[in-house]
């Protein structure tokens, strides 16, 4: 959380500077304190922020990736597939080792990807329950969440 208040402090220094003070300034300085940060991090008691910041960029980057290659496999899926080829399906996925907070994120990550949706969460918050649109291979769609969508997130929230 240091590295972070020192980031913040000097993205609000850089932007106070600026005349006039603009959204763009402020994300000058906020770049300008991340890399002031990389470079003093090992003075910092154990912050892990930057290593987290790059895995939460990688993410963004793969979701962005995933998102739209989704819609075009739905897209074509909905245009080119008769009514009776089409397999959805409701399947359970465990979530039992994460947190209220990735718990969250991961179903709204699945939710966004198109051809899955979160349907519910369990009270005890072990599992999911998803509708997958292709349910043909359900376990490779499960392994898709599990290496693309909760790796990613549990590297930069742990």
């Amino acid at each position: 959380m240091t590295a972070f208040a020192i980031n913040l402090a000097l993205a609000v220094v850089w932007f106070l500077l600026g005349e006039p003070p603009t959204a763009e300034r402020f994300f000058v300085g906020f770049i300008l304190g991340f890399l002031v940060v990389l470079v003093g991090e090992r003075a910092l008691p154990e912050s892990g922020y930057t290593r987290r910041m790059f895995a939460f960029l990688r993410f963004l980057i793969w979701f962005a990736k995933a998102l739209v290659l989704a819609n075009h496999t739905m897209a074509v899926a909905i245009l080119t597939r008769r009514r009776r080829d089409m397999c959805p399906v409701v399947v359970d996925y465990p979530v039992a080792g994460l947190r209220r907070g990735e718990i969250l994120l991961l179903s709204h990550c699945i939710t966004l990807t198109p051809g899955t949706l979160t349907v519910d969460v369990a009270r005890n918050l072990d599992r999911l329950r998803l509708h997958v649109f292709d349910g043909r291979n359900v376990e490779a769609v499960l392994e898709e969440i599990r290496t693309g969508l909760e790796k990613p997130i549990l590297a930069f929230t742990r």
